[in-house]
């Protein structure tokens, strides 16, 4: 874990709570058993997508490409701004536009959920790593745009409960 930014003005106890990290890092899980201490609304942005457009993500790649899911993953992450006491489980792309980052910054806490990536598995619904090379590949790409946009970085490499106990440690540290 980080320290907090002193450049940072967090939101209050209503922000909403966003994890991002490589697919399968497990921010699916853990925003599930956040739900269970907290109480608070999931908003998994792939799923929400997936239902507008009904549609997997990996058609909306096969059929539109990359540039139209980033495009509606950007809208998404503009609506929900606007949200409070949400708990976000984004995509692990949604890092490569930095307007994404900054809409959900402005009321939310944000948690990289890492994993090693020899811990990470592939997966046929994610179009970007549907192997182990390309997951490899991946984190070596995307690592630091996670670090730099994140507030804390939560190891998620034994306990799925581990996990979420040390984002709600630092959630009860900044909100008491």
């Amino acid at each position: 874990m980080r320290a907090v930014p002193a450049k940072k003005q967090y939101p209050g106890p209503q922000a909403n709570i966003v994890l991002i990290g490589m697919p399968t890092a497990g921010k699916t899980t853990l925003a599930s058993l956040l739900h269970e201490y907290t109480g608070r609304e999931v908003v998994e942005m792939d799923e929400t997508i997936a239902a507008v457009l009904d549609m997997s993500i990996r058609e909306c790649f096969e059929r539109y490409g990359e540039g139209y899911f980033r495009d509606l993953e950007t809208a998404e992450a503009k609506r929900l701004r606007n949200a409070e006491g949400k708990i976000i489980s984004c995509g692990g792309g949604i890092i490569k536009r930095e307007e994404n980052m900054r809409y959900l910054a402005e009321n939310g806490v944000i948690f990289w959920i890492d994993r090693d990536p020899q811990k990470l598995f592939p997966t046929d619904s994610r179009p970007l790593s549907s192997n182990q090379s390309d997951l490899a590949r991946l984190y070596e790409e995307r690592k630091d745009l996670y670090s730099r946009y994140c507030d804390y970085r939560i190891s998620n490499n034994t306990t799925p409960q581990e996990a979420v106990m040390r984002i709600l440690e630092v959630l009860n540290t900044l909100h008491g």
